[in-house]
């Protein structure tokens, strides 16, 4: 067959055992004939009845098995980092519960109820220093005032006096 004949005879599809010999043979007839049927170019390998050893049963059996083989392979494998994230997500649980319940229930770390000397002296020294500042009131007369006077025990004890005026300063 030549080049001409082949152009003419060819069309997609075509397995003309003639034509398959003269598309194996020359090289622009091959290209000619994929650029109309790119099935061509596998068909120009060679072999006119590719069947694989022990029937097609056996190699679709074999596929199949090497298909199931791949899932359990990716199965395992993304158990396996699940897994991991569980145990370190776990890990990161219990150490915040636990910061948490040292925060929240941690014992009061105050000193005992007893004052220490500097503490005395410093509520010492703030009160000479809100006596001194504070006006002591010993006689008061108002008509819209209202004057509370808590008694006391003995005439030695500081005698508390409430007064009750809108007009006085209210730093007073």
């Amino acid at each position: 067959m030549t080049c001409s004949e082949f152009r003419r005879a060819f069309h997609p599809g075509a397995r003309d055992a003639e034509a398959l010999t003269h598309l194996r043979s020359c090289a622009d007839c091959l290209e000619f004939a994929v650029a109309l049927d790119p099935d061509c170019l596998f068909v120009s390998l060679g072999g006119e009845e590719l069947v694989p050893p022990g029937g097609v049963d056996e190699f679709v059996a074999r596929v199949m098995g090497e298909i199931r083989i791949r899932g359990t392979e990716q199965k395992v494998a993304s158990i396996r980092g699940g897994r991991t994230r569980y145990w370190w997500s776990l890990a990161a649980a219990i150490a915040i519960a636990t910061f948490s319940a040292v925060l929240v229930f941690r014992p009061a770390m105050t000193p005992e109820t007893v004052p220490s000397a500097a503490l005395v002296a410093s509520v010492a020294a703030d009160r000479a220093i809100a006596q001194t500042i504070v006006p002591v009131v010993e006689h008061y007369e108002a008509d819209d005032a209202t004057i509370i006077e808590i008694p006391t025990q003995s005439d030695d004890d500081i005698r508390v006096v409430m007064i009750f005026d809108e007009s006085l300063p209210v730093d007073l």
